[in-house]
């Protein structure tokens, strides 16, 4: 059992990786450790490409909270921030 959930995460990777991120969520959803911070990141980058960036930024920000020295999980932590602003931004000029 433990083989099957590390290789459907490493199809989730692979997923993320050629950019199908609703299957690769779905996928992360199936065998995700709720309390790992490398799946929390890899959700992330998911809901990021799918520009959910709510929810991509409270899993970074989860990750980030067990290892406040991951500088990967800082870095997704600000790119979302970043990008919520553009698009608060882009969002008040198409009004």
């Amino acid at each position: 059992t433990i083989g099957v959930m590390i290789m459907l995460k490493q199809i989730g990777e692979k997923l993320l990786k050629v950019g199908a991120y609703l299957t690769a969520i779905n996928r992360y959803n199936e065998v995700a450790d709720n309390n790992n911070p490398n799946d929390k990141y890899n959700l992330a980058l998911c809901y990021e490409g799918i520009g959910d960036f709510g929810l991509a930024g409270t899993l970074y920000n989860e990750a980030l909270d067990t290892d406040l020295n991951n500088l990967i999980y800082a870095e997704g932590v600000g790119r979302v921030e970043r990008l919520k602003r553009e698009y608060g931004l882009m969002s008040n000029v198409q009004e």
